[in-house]
């Protein structure tokens, strides 16, 4: 797989997120990478957060992607741990912490 150019760009529509699966919407920024492998090419559109943590965890422990960032969709406790430990800001933003409130016992 080969990408042929990434752009960073705001939303004028809302699009899905092929990292996520959830919506860009409108307004957002988001990564869109022009792609090809064997005799396909396509369009890569994901949040720009979700390129991130998944940058960061390839770095981390890319041996285990097949050199392929991976989907933020696919990613459990442990990937979240290790984009936690190294971007404690965007972990927060992607999985925010449940507060549990005042205990009232």
């Amino acid at each position: 797989m080969i990408c042929l150019g990434t752009t960073w760009q705001t939303a004028d529509k809302r699009h899905r997120c092929e990292n996520c699966g959830r919506f860009i919407e409108s307004g957002q920024t988001y990564v869109r990478q022009r792609m090809v492998d064997g005799g396909e090419a396509w369009v890569w559109k994901s949040h720009a957060d979700c390129q991130e943590a998944s940058q960061i965890l390839f770095d981390e422990v890319g041996a285990n992607f097949d050199d392929c960032l991976p989907l933020v969709s696919e990613m459990d406790s442990e990937d979240r741990d290790v984009i936690r430990r190294v971007n404690p800001a965007l972990a927060e933003r992607m999985w925010p912490t449940v507060s549990k409130g005042p205990s009232h016992d």
